[in-house]
């Protein structure tokens, strides 16, 4: 449950992300502030702690629940 809710919050982000990508290729420049870098690298790091978390509930399942 609490990755399928983490997984939804992180679409959300994602989708301002690529709008913010998308505005830049269309030659509208963001302000690139350290506040946006940081924010930048907390998101990908939370992308990637999602993934490995769902990565190790998998590997648990197939360890402990074998049928």
């Amino acid at each position: 449950k609490d990755l399928e809710e983490a997984s939804k919050e992180l679409i959300e982000v994602h989708s301002i992300q690529t709008d913010l990508i998308q505005k830049e290729a269309a030659g509208i420049q963001p302000e690139i502030t350290l506040l946006m870098i940081h924010a930048q690298d907390h998101l990908m790091n939370a992308m990637t702690v999602k993934d490995m978390a769902a990565e190790f509930v998998s590997l648990y399942e197939k360890m402990y629940l074998k049928e």
